[in-house]
């Protein structure tokens, strides 16, 4: 990454990236981000979090969500109906993912 350049470099997730007043502060405990047929987050109230099955940690850091497992690393936000993610498996930025998933409750 480039000296002052954006570490959202992806136009696309860039254009439904919630700004900074929409962000909610905390994740939702009450079910999960993403569906059965995409990567699925789920947050716990005790910092951790379950990414994909892997189990690891989460934080928020001025504002950004931080979110990693021994497979993952990924930074985002959270809106009130979804989680924006970019995810890197074991750090490998060029091989980076970005995720739009949608916040399903459960019962």
């Amino acid at each position: 990454m480039t000296r002052g350049r954006s570490r959202w470099s992806s136009k696309s997730l860039r254009s439904v990236f919630p700004i900074r007043g929409e962000r909610l502060p905390r994740p939702r405990f009450d079910g999960w981000y993403g569906t059965a047929d995409q990567f699925r987050v789920r947050f716990a109230e005790d910092d951790t979090v379950e990414l994909d099955g892997e189990v690891g940690s989460w934080k928020i850091d001025r504002g950004v969500l931080m979110l990693a497992t021994d497979g993952w690393q990924c930074e985002g936000a959270l809106d009130a109906s979804a989680a924006y993610l970019l995810c890197s498996p074991e750090g490998r930025i060029t091989e980076r993912v970005q995720l739009e998933l949608p916040f399903e409750p459960d019962g």
